[in-house]
């Protein structure tokens, strides 16, 4: 916390418990993120997927007809860009402003979430746009959780099931928004030329800031994995298999860092540090991995999905991965990697946007490491050794393997 001054970064709270984080840099415009602690974690099965249905509604697909009463019609008018999003423990709303405009935009976005105003129309439209955006590929995702996670919110889909969505009612939506969102769950970032004073003077103008306080409702347990659960998932098309590994636990701010630099850069691009690549010019397939990492307070876990044309190929991208891994677990990620690896995050750091710097403070939030935040900052905390301990902890213990069949 003491060296974030250095990044232009600051922290506050207010009285009613709202949380701000300001990321000061010259730019045109000011980028902002509203996060809630509310998500399909705290949903029971009867409320699958309201988290995310609300955010629809609140979001830009819910205000952008009604230019007379809709507040996000006039942000749009004045060059603002919306966007909301959820997932297992938070709901984002984002906002990208030119700075001439952004105090009004900042206010009428806050009152926009903080009153929720929707009609039966929007609630049917909004209800037929989130069942036609699922698909069977969706139901295969909810096969491999329930059986890692069974009887817990984790095996959920954030979307809900369709079933849940049917069931879905406005009188259910209201209680949910009234139930989460108030501003001792809420959390401000923003990135801009603009100073802490201002941010707070437009927090406290906002309809967000007379809300009441509500009563504090606690996650789910902690849950492990299923380390028995078959892995063998019938019904879908395609050829892919799904490797699922654990990940540092949630605020673990340095065993998270080193974690998601080689998530990042070892498995997640194509560079010449990449797996994706090795595997890619073995195997003659562009691009056959596809990561994704959950970090929860319930358990936190990395997802790897190989693709490919044929069960044949398939089954010879999976044995070129599992030999890489084994190599990277015994030898450590090398010298050389190493090396490019601490270049190439010392220059992305150093280069990073005011949307780049979003997305890392979003991610600090959500992962609970925004008080230990110098790690992802200070190239200090890029160590070989961590590196590889945190390589051998993580990929070369217990992982689940799901296959098509």
């Amino acid at each position: 916390m003491k060296r974030l001054g250095q990044y232009g970064i600051e922290m506050a709270q207010l009285d009613n418990g709202l949380k701000i984080v300001l990321k000061r840099m010259p730019c045109p415009r000011v980028y902002i993120s509203f996060l809630i602690e509310c998500g399909p974690l705290y949903e029971s099965k009867d409320e699958q997927g309201v988290s995310h249905f609300l955010e629809h509604l609140i979001g830009e697909e819910g205000r952008v007809r009604n230019r007379n009463s809709r507040l996000f019609y006039k942000i749009n008018r004045d060059g603002g860009d919306i966007d909301a999003s959820a997932d297992y423990q938070f709901t984002f709303y984002k906002l990208h402003m030119h700075r001439r405009f952004w105090f009004r935009g900042f206010r009428m976005f806050l009152d926009s979430i903080a009153k929720l105003d929707f009609s039966q129309n929007d609630f049917s439209t909004e209800q037929s746009r989130i069942l036609a955006e699922m698909k069977d590929e969706c139901s295969r995702e909810m096969v491999v959780k329930q059986r890692i996670f069974p009887d817990h919110p984790l095996s959920r889909l954030i979307e809900g099931t369709k079933q849940s969505i049917l069931a879905m009612t406005p009188a259910a939506i209201h209680s949910w928004h009234r139930k989460f969102y108030f501003p001792g769950r809420m959390i401000v970032i923003v990135v801009g030329n603009v100073s802490m004073r201002m941010v707070v003077r437009a927090i406290k103008s906002s309809q967000v800031f007379a809300i009441e306080n509500g009563k504090d409702v606690p996650l789910p347990p902690e849950r492990d994995f299923n380390w028995d659960a078959r892995g063998d998932i019938s019904g879908f098309s395609g050829n892919w298999q799904k490797v699922v590994y654990p990940m540092p636990p949630f605020g673990d701010a340095q065993e998270l860092f080193l974690f998601f630099l080689i998530s990042n850069y070892i498995f997640d691009d194509i560079s010449a540090l990449s797996l994706n690549r090795e595997v890619a010019f073995e195997t003659g397939i562009y691009s056959p991995l596809c990561t994704e990492f959950t970090i929860t307070s319930c358990c936190s876990f990395f997802e790897i999905a190989l693709g490919a044309p044929s069960q044949k190929v398939l089954v010879k991208t999976g044995q070129k991965f599992f030999r890489w891994i084994e190599r990277m677990v015994e030898n450590g990620i090398g010298k050389d990697r190493f090396r490019r690896l601490y270049l190439q995050r010392v220059a992305d750091i150093e280069s990073l946007s005011g949307a780049d710097w979003l997305e890392l403070l979003n991610n600090a939030v959500c992962w609970g490491v925004i008080g230990n935040l110098e790690v992802f900052l200070d190239p200090a905390y890029i160590d070989k050794k961590g590196l590889d301990m945190v390589a051998g902890k993580y990929f070369g213990g217990n992982y689940l393997v799901f296959c098509s069949q």
